[in-house]
């Protein structure tokens, strides 16, 4: 009995290995608003490297260590557990080296704990990054709102922050082999083609990052980014965005613009509005007037239109992993039916944007779609009637660019079809129509 008793005193007093103790400290005062990289040169320890990495990869599953901790009641069960130390642990455990080192009474305790954490991580279908590079097909993507931050600004922020920013190699083959190899642990990369897009490994959080959540990144796929540039709208222009919520695409035609000109961010849907205004109160682009109406009816000066950008209600089988995009295959005949409503819809608002505004400029169509019946064939349609248009050669603004429209379709060359599996990017599809010179 005293024997075991001496045992269990002498495991007690066993020392926390000192990365993870030193690691739960900076974790406690980044969590208190300090910045990670000078609370980490103030700490004595030899392995500095190896506590920013610690420390980035918990502050990266912060939010899944917080439902682990909430679904397991391993917190409440042990009141005298640290819960920053407990959730570097369990980081290291779960995502790290998945062992833990020594025998002190905190390591026992996450230790204990071993089968319901990896079980709770099981059902909760949570994977680590290298099986997310196996099983995802596109990074996370953070556009910088230019409106509020410089990129730069932005850059060096994730820098001081753990994060290790990745050079973009020189061609476009080379930069989608380094996302799907490298960009992994707390990795990110500057976009070949848009220097305020900046990509960001599967599955990281960010809903409590402070810099998201007052606006001065947005998460928005790059392919949805594309559209904007191709409509190149210059600064004091006067612009439409037919179907604007959620309000990415308005706020970052907002940034293109450098909030100097007139943006009409038209949206019917009176829940999608509230969003809409949301998002461009929290971009600060003040060049936005968010109308909530049905934009065939919307009270607009049509004569002061000079770029329209319609993204209109389409099917989102772009957005679609490979084994939904299966799944849909099932539905034929209900999918056949949507996607002629879609379409019809879709021809009428393109229809309203190249005949009813009389000195538009240039007009941007795009889906997140993969069907030809809402992308190709709708602008085939709009080429059949209107003479007044060419369409745009939009590849052509993107280096290096080879995933575009249909080849059945003769015009297919001059559109962009981004490919998950080619440019790791939503499936969309762009066009633009631009008025010709008489």
């Amino acid at each position: 009995m005293l024997s075991g008793m001496a045992n269990a005193v002498l495991k007690h007093s066993i020392k926390v290995p000192r990365l993870y103790k030193s690691a739960a400290v900076v974790l406690t005062q980044v969590k208190a608003g300090n910045n990670v990289k000078s609370v980490i040169d103030k700490i004595k320890h030899p392995n500095k490297k190896g506590i920013m990495a610690l420390v980035s990869k918990t502050m990266r599953y912060d939010k899944t260590i917080e439902d682990i901790f909430k679904n397991t009641k391993i917190l409440t069960k042990e009141e005298n557990m640290d819960e920053n130390l407990a959730a570097i642990l369990v980081t290291e455990l779960l995502w790290g080296k998945k062992l833990l080192q020594g025998d002190s009474k905190p390591v026992q305790t996450i230790m204990k704990y071993k089968e319901i954490l990896a079980s709770a991580v099981e059902s909760d279908k949570l994977i680590d990054d290298e099986q997310c590079l196996q099983t995802s097909w596109r990074p996370r993507y953070v556009r910088i709102n230019t409106i509020q931050h410089r990129p730069d600004a932005v850059i060096n922020y994730f820098k001081k922050n753990a994060w290790t920013m990745l050079r973009t190699p020189e061609t476009y083959v080379d930069y989608i082999e380094l996302i799907k190899s490298n960009l992994k642990d707390a990795k990110f990369i500057r976009d070949y083609h848009m220097e305020e897009v900046l990509l960001f490994p599967f599955g990281t959080v960010f809903a409590e990052n402070n810099m998201y959540r007052n606006g001065s990144f947005v998460l928005q796929d790059k392919a949805s980014c594309m559209a904007t540039r191709v409509l190149s709208p210059e600064p004091g222009s006067t612009i439409l965005d037919m179907c604007a919520a959620p309000g990415m695409k308005t706020t970052h035609l907002a940034a293109h613009i450098k909030n100097q000109g007139k943006i009409f961010a038209v949206e019917r849907d009176k829940t999608r509005f509230v969003t809409l205004k949301e998002m461009v109160r929290r971009c600060k682009a003040k060049c936005v007037t968010p109308i909530q109406s049905d934009v065939f009816l919307a009270k607009l000066d049509r004569s002061k239109i000079e770029y329209i950008l319609l993204d209109p209600s389409c099917s989102g089988t772009g957005m679609l992993t490979r084994n939904d995009q299966e799944e849909n295959k099932t539905e034929e005949k209900p999918m056949k039916k949507r996607l002629k409503g879609l379409s019809n819809l879709q021809g009428k608002l393109l229809r309203h944007a190249l005949t009813d505004f009389p000195f538009v400029k240039r007009v941007v169509y795009s889906t997140c779609s993969i069907h030809a019946e809402e992308n190709e064939k709708v602008v085939e349609e709009a080429l059949s009637y209107t003479h007044n248009f060419k369409l745009v050669d939009c590849p052509k603004m993107f280096k290096n660019w080879t995933s575009v429209g249909l080849p059945e379709y003769s015009f297919g060359e001059n559109c962009i079809r981004t490919v998950s599996d080619i440019d790791c990017t939503n499936g969309f599809f762009i066009a633009a129509f631009e008025r010709k010179v008489s």
